[in-house]
């Protein structure tokens, strides 16, 4: 925690000397897992600084207790499709569990942004989730998955085959 609170120092200091306000995006898959993020949440907001998080779904008594400090500006989690898509590239079930919980961003006035990453065995769920989520969530954006260099023969090469752009 210690190495995380001079960050915030330094961000502060940074913050101050440009008379800008800082902005925190905790992330990591799931914040939450880190230990002692809670504290590190209710220092940032202390400090005045506009906080989000982009991570999974958590438990709901976690996002109530993170949302009695502050509510975050924002919450995000990715999907990668509609349902047998996305439990394809996540784990079967992950697609309920964050359609259920922004269920709960939005019970607890949270802003909830999905985010997909395009691939081109996803690109045809673009439109179709989009309109799954029109009054569900807040915000979904998608970005291109362009992968560069020579990639070793990695996990997702192997389970998207997927082609890389290599850099010449």
């Amino acid at each position: 925690m210690i190495c995380a609170l001079h960050v915030l120092d330094e961000l502060e200091r940074f913050c101050k000397e440009h008379w800008v306000v800082g902005d925190i995006s905790f992330t990591g898959g799931n914040p939450f897992l880190y230990p002692g993020f809670s504290d590190l949440y209710r220092e940032a907001v202390r400090r005045g600084f506009q906080v989000d998080i982009l991570g999974n779904p958590v438990e709901r008594r976690q996002i109530e207790a993170i949302c009695e400090i502050r509510p975050p500006n924002s919450y995000q989690m990715s999907l990668e499709g509609r349902r047998s898509h996305n439990d394809f590239i996540r784990g079967k079930g992950h697609y309920d569990r964050v359609m259920g919980f922004s269920d709960v961003l939005r019970e607890l006035e949270v802003p909830c942004h999905i985010m997909l990453t395009a691939t081109d065995h996803n690109l045809k769920e673009v439109l179709p989730l989009a309109a799954l989520l029109k009054d569900k969530v807040d915000v979904f954006t998608f970005s291109r998955l362009c992968l560069t260099g020579e990639p070793d023969e990695s996990y997702w090469f192997e389970r998207m085959n997927l082609t890389p752009v290599v850099n010449s």
